[in-house]
C-alpha cells in the first residue's frame, strides 16, 4: 500500500532501486507504529483478538518518577503557623508503606532503604502490565 504508491512514480535505475529497498525496510520496522502505539489487530473489528507489540522504541523515553510518603490536611491557620521544628502526623501508619507514583498514576508500592548514604524504593507490589497498556489495575 505505501510504498507502491511512491515506486510507480520512480523510474527504475540502480539507485532509485536502492531507495526503495531502504523504504520497504523502514516500511517493514515501522509498521507497528502505523497501527496503534503497542497493539495490532490481527482482524479488522475484532478487539479481542490484538495482539501486544514490543514497546522497545520507548525505553529512552524519561518519566518523572515520584514516592509519596504520606498525606494530611492542614487549615490555613495551622500551616500559617508552621516554623523550623514543628512537627506534621501523616495520615499514614508507620508500616503501611510508600506508593510509587508516575505521572500521578500509582503504579507499585514499597519500603525506603539507604543506598550509599542515599534514599531508595524496594518494591514490595506493582500493579500487572496490563495496568500500563489499558489503565485497569489487576492487582
Amino acid at each position: 500500500m505505501g510504498i507502491e504508491k511512491y515506486r510507480q512514480h520512480m523510474p527504475e535505475n540502480d539507485a532509485n532501486q536502492a531507495k526503495s529497498a531502504r523504504l520497504e525496510a523502514f516500511e517493514q520496522e515501522a509498521s507497528p507504529l502505523l497501527d496503534e502505539f503497542g497493539k495490532e489487530s490481527s482482524s479488522a473489528g475484532d478487539k479481542g483478538s490484538q495482539k501486544e507489540r514490543p514497546l522497545s522504541f520507548l525505553k529512552d523515553v524519561s518519566l518523572a518518577v515520584q514516592v509519596q510518603f504520606g498525606q494530611t490536611e492542614l487549615s490555613i491557620h495551622r500551616l500559617l503557623q508552621l516554623k523550623e521544628g514543628s512537627i506534621l502526623v501523616l495520615d499514614e501508619d508507620k508500616d503501611s508503606g510508600f506508593n510509587f507514583l508516575i505521572n500521578g498514576n500509582q503504579v507499585a508500592r514499597g519500603e525506603i532503604v539507604i543506598v550509599n548514604d542515599h534514599y531508595g524504593i524496594r518494591i514490595t507490589s506493582i500493579k500487572e502490565p496490563h495496568f500500563f497498556i489499558d489503565g485497569e489495575s489487576r492487582e
